[in-house]
């Protein structure tokens, strides 16, 4: 450890290393991936000891938890307080709103996380799958229950299957953030822009909700 290195950890609190090892390993864990990251490089990226990840983390696998879980949770509950029991078209074309304007957000507050998830989720991540099945995969759940509520309520076209919608709902908004990049590139158009992701949201609702809304 350097004298530089040695003085800033002396100045932190442990509440403040841990921070400055979560937000060190969203960066390298969005980069490199799980397998690629090294645990020395996250804790010289935060100017700490080594030691300090396994004091607070334990391990790799526990420092990659602690960076998911907040997020994955956040999402889901945020989706679940967006969601209920539609009883109108306009409720309907409200709470899809909503929820593509969250899904919009989640990605511009924390492009790492985001980027992670993606990632990781694609490489079979066991330590992802397990934070995606206790809380994406309820917050996923939650949507085909509200397509499912809606045409119990006579609300959605017959021929609508609720999974089916849930699914293209979930990509339209994944797919979209994932090219923002591109889109910012080449299009000058970003989702950071809150007049274009608002005009983004108004255009997913119209044709989601024209295409199955009775």
């Amino acid at each position: 450890m350097t004298d530089r290195t040695r003085g800033k950890k002396s100045e932190q609190t442990s509440e403040e290393v841990r921070a400055g090892l979560l937000s060190a390993a969203r960066k390298h864990f969005a980069t490199h991936g799980f397998q690629g990251v090294n645990l020395k490089d996250v804790a010289a990226e935060a100017g700490v000891a080594n030691s300090l990840i396994n004091y607070h983390f334990k391990d790799k696998e526990g420092l990659f938890n602690a960076c998911l879980e907040p997020f994955a949770r956040g999402r889901m509950e945020a989706i679940l307080r967006i969601l209920g029991e539609p009883h109108s078209r306009d409720e309907i074309r409200v709470r899809v709103h909503l929820f593509v304007e969250e899904m919009m957000l989640s990605f511009i507050n924390d492009p790492n996380s985001f980027e992670i998830v993606d990632r990781e989720i694609r490489a079979g991540n066991p330590v992802i799958l397990k934070i995606f099945q206790s809380t994406m995969l309820l917050a996923f759940k939650a949507v085909v229950e509200f397509f499912d509520e809606a045409k119990k309520n006579g609300l959605l076209r017959e021929d609508c299957d609720p999974t089916i919608a849930s699914i293209i709902l979930f990509t339209s908004c994944c797919d979209a953030v994932r090219k923002d990049v591109l889109g910012q590139k080449f299009l000058g158009v970003t989702f950071k822009d809150p007049a274009f992701r608002r005009s983004y949201a108004d255009h997913i609702v119209n044709l989601f909700t024209h295409g199955v809304l009775k």
